[in-house]
């Protein structure tokens, strides 16, 4: 027998969040696209939080950045 590996999700308008969402969108993808996807999505907020933590980093004046980014 065949196996459909398929991901059936639905985006909903921003600030509308919940079980009755209306004017959402339905999809429906191959599992290995949307892991793929959504993984990609996870790193690139990672590198995006890490990337801004590296721009706005205050130490108390230190001199060394590199141990204020790991601190």
């Amino acid at each position: 027998m065949y196996k459909q590996r398929l991901i059936h999700f639905k985006l909903c308008p921003t600030g509308s969040c919940d079980s009755k969402c209306t004017y959402g969108a339905d999809y429906v993808v191959d599992m290995g696209v949307f892991v793929e996807a959504y993984i990609e999505s996870k790193l690139d907020a990672q590198e995006y939080n890490c990337e801004m933590v590296r721009e706005n980093c205050y130490c108390d004046n230190a001199n060394d950045d590199e141990a204020c980014e790991y601190q």
